[in-house]
């Protein structure tokens, strides 16, 4: 009978997890919304975009598969949001000199331009999330990193394909990101 309620206590428990972490990535999308939508972008492209800017920043690659592995996406729901955004010329596409099998999407200097001036309106939302302390900032992104894991691993995934793409591609480039904008950076309020 223990064992029923601990597996009860603990399923009661992911759902609020999965509840509550849906609720604020939806309520973090709403705010940052009517900055995105105002320069005729919906969420998904400006992470993508966003997502190239860190590239551009590390000196990455990035092709459309990486980036259905950081958004947790099927690669087919990522083609449409590339064509619209190759379509409206902020991204386009190259072939890899050293792969000639892969397409590697950069930024234009459009594309660049629309990051660089709506990238700082949302510094002080996105500042907003209060991580607490260092150490505490630690355990919350190792939580995620671990509940990542075990869900890539349940879905089939290869943890690493999420990981290691994320790692290359985002975390690495957030020194290069705070050096990327001189002078944009908003004062603290």
């Amino acid at each position: 009978m223990a064992n029923n309620e601990d597996l009860l206590r603990r399923y009661a428990e992911g759902q609020r997890f999965l509840f509550m972490g849906e609720q604020c990535l939806n309520l973090t999308k709403k705010a940052l919304d009517p900055i995105i939508r105002g320069y005729g972008l919906n969420h998904s492209q400006y992470v993508i975009l966003m997502i190239l800017n860190y590239a551009e920043l590390t000196g990455e690659k990035v092709i459309s598969t990486e980036l259905a592995y950081i958004l947790g996406r099927e690669k087919h729901t990522i083609t449409p949001l590339v064509e619209s955004l190759v379509k409206a010329g902020y991204i386009q596409r190259n072939g890899d000199p050293g792969d000639r099998r892969l397409i590697v999407l950069t930024l234009t200097g459009t594309g660049r331009d629309l990051i660089r001036e709506v990238q700082p309106l949302t510094f002080a939302t996105l500042a907003d999330i209060p991580f607490g302390d260092e150490d505490m900032k630690k355990a919350f992104f190792a939580f995620l990193e671990t509940f990542r894991r075990i869900f890539a691993q349940k879905s089939g995934q290869d943890p690493e394909l999420y990981s290691g793409t994320y790692n290359r591609l985002l975390v690495n480039g957030e020194a290069k990101l705070l050096h990327g904008f001189p002078g944009v950076v908003p004062e603290a309020r």
